[in-house]
């Protein structure tokens, strides 16, 4: 008599169970693992869209008597051209909104949008440093007016970190200036010997050399 009572007991739970569907497998959580959660869209301080990442060829110089700025060649032989423009390029531009995104950045948004503003009324002044036996070898030091006030290169470089974002690089800074570097030689393992030796080029002479030596007057 027990054990059918069980049986029965037994039974009318399981039809219970399933007439209101208390099914395990057909439970949904609602809630998102913090994995599989879409992250929100890395903030657009400055369009990039409007601004030219095209550097401007600009006029041949002789001497940096007269510039903002000086640097050694030492030795190798350059082409070194000047041009200003009332804007900043496109890669400042994106130095701009990439420092913005940075998880580690101890800004917020508004912060930057201000940072830009200032940056772009001020205009750039950029040099193009080419070699003479390597035209493909070139890089650009563009001087823009410290309109922010940064105090010195530190705080530059902190704020305008890029988090690892290929293009310009925050280089050195005074109260007057601000100057970013950037070459076209191209990083990782070279597709061609053309490649490897302009590669080799801007290893030995732009980052080793003349970058180390850029001075503000």
């Amino acid at each position: 008599m027990k054990n059918l009572l069980a049986i029965f007991t037994l039974s009318f739970l399981l039809a219970s169970c399933q007439q209101h569907e208390y099914v395990i497998k057909d439970y949904t959580s609602p809630y998102t693992p913090a994995s599989s959660q879409s992250s929100s869209a890395d903030p657009v301080i400055v369009n990039e869209s409007q601004y030219s990442s095209v550097k401007p060829e600009g006029s041949i110089i002789k001497n940096l008597d007269d510039e903002p700025i000086s640097f050694a060649t030492k030795g190798i032989s350059v082409d070194i051209r000047k041009k200003h423009q009332t804007t900043l390029d496109a890669d400042i531009v994106g130095l701009i909104n990439a420092s913005a995104a940075c998880s580690d950045t101890p800004h917020n948004n508004d912060y930057y949008k201000k940072v830009a503003d200032l940056l772009l009324k001020a205009g750039e002044t950029i040099y193009s440093i080419t070699s003479s036996e390597i035209p493909e070898a070139t890089m650009y030091l563009m001087v823009v007016p410290n309109t922010p006030a940064y105090q010195d290169t530190a705080a530059f470089k902190d704020d305008l970190r890029g988090c690892g974002v290929g293009g310009a690089f925050p280089l050195i800074s005074n109260k007057k200036w601000l100057v970013f570097e950037q070459t076209d030689c191209a990083g990782g393992a070279a597709a061609t010997e053309k490649d490897a030796e302009r590669n080799d080029f801007c290893i030995t002479h732009f980052d080793n050399e003349l970058i180390p030596s850029v001075s503000i007057k």
